[in-house]
């Protein structure tokens, strides 16, 4: 008896366990995107909270949630804002307050405020005679040194870097207050205000490697990292000091041919540079800054970006934009862009990537799930650099036109879909 009761009780128990099971099955089959999206960072919170949990026990590397994805971009104006001739780049601080537009043969930085549209103030150099390349006519040809190439905003937003392109260094602009330099090597500049009010100052000046380019700060805040053109190198510089007197050069890294762009994957302690010269990515490690070796991914890769899994490169000869692992560096995807890809800037949310292509004046976007070309948009003047902000489903692209001296807003409307 007491055996027929026990086998029943283990039979009802089964029923249980397999109704609890199918509506589990049913909750997880019809739990809306919404509610898949807000699970999934509940649980990245909790592992990030528990040390004793791994991320990749609870989401595979290959495998994607199901999640909202863009499926179009509605164009909603265009507006041109005036920089400096040869604008070369454009930056927008973290808040998305202030823009900054890189002026290369005009020799200044300007400061707009995003809302407005309006200059807040700009930073002027003195030209001091020196040598630039030409790239056109492939030799060096007489030129000025402080001709402002791309930028990084530090220190909680207080400093501004520029990179000098005939300059053999950089500088650091402190844009909240003047800072009292001793004994160390510096620039006078002339910073021109809104109401038209203008003072002399002084920049702190580094040395870098000939013809510093792009400009990155370390997950930590620690350093800055200068990748060098001409000299086939990356400068790290020692910036965690509260006093600017006391940041120095810590070191030169060699890397492969032509250095240009960079970023890191915080998560894998690692900076990735993007070669053009030979077609490669060098790899070094942020924690010791030893160089760890040189993977292929195509010819002339001029910027990168990085995600949590993977890698953006556009390759500016074969007009590709392409996605590589982080973890095997294997490409995963490629697609055709317009003509001669250049800068490439995330959408605040990360689900597309802006590109500008400088020969058929066109900035386009795509999706980073797929790589689906969202749109294409005439943007005349050699567009060059890109910088974007996103509030909700609107975002602005701002593009430094480099022929025309101006920026070109783009404003679109974002419409979402659910990834299949």
């Amino acid at each position: 008896m007491k055996r027929t009761i026990l086998k029943g009780a283990i039979y009802v128990f089964a029923v249980f366990d397999l109704v609890a099971v199918l509506i589990l099955e049913i909750q997880r089959n019809t739990t809306p995107p919404e509610r898949i999206r807000n699970t999934s960072e509940s649980l990245a919170r909790q592992v990030h909270n528990d040390d004793s949990l791994e991320l990749t026990s609870l989401f595979p590397p290959d495998e994607e949630l199901t999640q909202a994805v863009p499926v179009n971009l509605r164009l909603i104006s265009k507006e041109v804002v005036r920089a400096g001739q040869g604008a070369k780049s454009v930056l927008m601080d973290k808040q998305g307050k202030y823009v900054y537009s890189f002026n290369l043969e005009a020799m200044t930085v300007t400061e707009y405020d995003r809302i407005s549209r309006k200059k807040t103030r700009t930073l002027q150099f003195y030209g001091s005679q020196g040598k630039g390349y030409d790239y056109t006519e492939r030799k060096w040809v007489d030129s000025f040194e402080e001709k402002p190439v791309e930028g990084c905003i530090t220190h909680e937003g207080n400093y501004l870097w520029v990179s000098l392109h005939n300059g053999g260094g950089i500088i650091a602009w402190n844009l909240k207050a003047k800072d009292e330099l001793q004994n160390v090597s510096k620039k006078k500049v002339k910073v021109l205000l809104a109401d038209g009010s203008e003072e002399d100052t002084y920049v702190r000046f580094f040395t870098t490697g000939r013809t510093p380019k792009v400009l990155l700060e370390s997950p930590d805040g620690r350093h800055l990292m200068v990748t060098n053109w001409h000299d086939n190198s990356v400068t790290v510089l020692d910036i965690h000091s509260p006093d600017v007197n006391r940041w120095a050069l810590q070191q030169n890294i060699k890397t492969g041919s032509v250095p240009r762009g960079m970023a890191v994957a915080p998560q894998l302690n690692k900076l990735f540079v993007t070669n053009m010269g030979s077609g490669q990515i060098t790899q070094i490690d942020l924690a010791t800054f030893q160089r760890l070796g040189e993977w292929k991914v195509g010819r002339t890769p001029r910027h990168i970006l990085t995600d949590q899994n993977f890698m953006y490169i556009s390759l500016s000869s074969p007009d590709k934009l392409i996605k590589v692992r982080l973890d095997s560096m294997q490409t995963t995807q490629s697609i055709r862009t317009a003509n001669d890809p250049r800068t490439i800037a995330f959408s605040g949310d990360s689900s597309l990537v802006f590109v500008t292509c400088y020969s058929s004046e066109k900035l386009q976007a795509f999706t980073t799930k797929g790589l689906n070309l969202l749109g294409s948009w005439d943007s005349p003047g050699k567009p060059v650099g890109v910088a974007v902000y996103q509030k909700g489903d609107i975002l602005e692209a701002w593009v430094c036109n480099y022929t025309g001296g101006y920026l070109k807003v783009f404003t679109f409307e974002m419409e979402y879909g659910e990834a299949m």
